[in-house]
């Protein structure tokens, strides 16, 4: 059967289904009190139409979108199914899952630094010598799915400024089931680039000069993230970083991972203005992205 994702773009809170064998990823917050196999929606009941399988609880997308009484419209091309937004709901609520499986919820939020990360990063990527104060940096934590297809959540510092647009780019990495290997703050490798990117780790704040120079990178600033180092190297004449990246230098066998010009990734990028490293000259960096401030 074919598999089917929900997307419907609206506020904040995530609500994940699993759709008998279709994907549903609701963008939009819902008044849901999962008890077992009954949804109740705005004091309506649905019975779910299949067992828990994998932490989830299934109900049927026609009968779904019969109970909120809103349209549905299907796009073949990208296999999404599309709710109307036009109809406000309030948040999600889980009171009971008599399985006590797993309801797995995405998420993506902004905020300032909390005091432990600040205490974390202090010494290791945020340096004595930092121009800024911590307040011009946000802390996100943002879901996403691994090379294995888990739903796993990460965290990422960049510029405060620059929050809510990278948490929109990562919500569209996450819909579109875009790999990344890992996420965690670069202060776990002692802010070292190089043990971060061995480790395939997606990263972005660390105060540090760019490669091979004494200019301070864009990273420095909170306005660059790499991606999945080893699958998109940096690659200039015969140095390769991370050295694993090798296996990945011929971009025309695409694996999964990979940036792509022109794929969903670059385009969550390029298309609010940030600029991949990818269309360099006189070098490639093919996990990194940038913005211009």
């Amino acid at each position: 059967m074919k598999k089917y994702k929900i997307a419907v773009l609206a506020t904040v809170t995530l609500l994940l289904l699993t759709v008998g064998s279709l994907k549903a990823v609701v963008a939009e917050t819902f008044n849901v009190v999962v008890s077992g196999h009954i949804f109740n929606v705005n004091g309506m009941d649905v019975s779910a139409n299949a067992l828990n399988i994998n932490g989830n609880n299934y109900i049927g997308v026609a009968e779904f979108a019969e109970l909120l009484d809103i349209d549905v419209s299907f796009d073949p091309h990208t296999d999404t199914v599309f709710l109307d937004k036009s109809k406000s709901f309030t948040e999600v609520k889980i009171v009971e899952n008599i399985f006590n499986e797993k309801i797995y919820a995405p998420v993506f939020t902004c905020e300032p630094l909390p005091e432990d990360v600040i205490n974390l990063i202090s010494g290791k990527s945020f340096k004595e010598n930092t121009p800024f104060d911590y307040s011009e940096l946000s802390y996100l934590t943002m879901s996403y799915v691994n090379f294995y297809g888990e739903h796993c959540i990460g965290n990422m510092i960049v510029a405060a400024d620059l929050g809510e647009e990278v948490l929109e780019i990562f919500q569209e990495l996450y819909e579109n089931r875009f790999p990344i290997y890992k996420m965690q703050l670069i202060d776990f490798y002692n802010a070292d680039d190089y043990l971060s990117m061995e480790d395939n780790n997606t990263s972005a704040f660390n105060f540090r000069y760019i490669t091979n120079s004494t200019t301070i990178s864009k990273h420095g600033y909170g306005v660059a993230i790499d991606i999945n180092p080893v699958q998109n190297p940096y690659v200039r004449g015969s140095t390769i970083l991370p050295p694993t990246g090798a296996e990945y230098l011929i971009r025309a066998e695409v694996h999964p991972g990979m940036i792509i010009k022109g794929d969903v990734c670059y385009q969550a990028f390029v298309s609010r203005g940030w600029t991949w490293g990818g269309d360099w000259n006189s070098l490639k960096d093919y996990q990194h992205f940038e913005k211009n401030k």
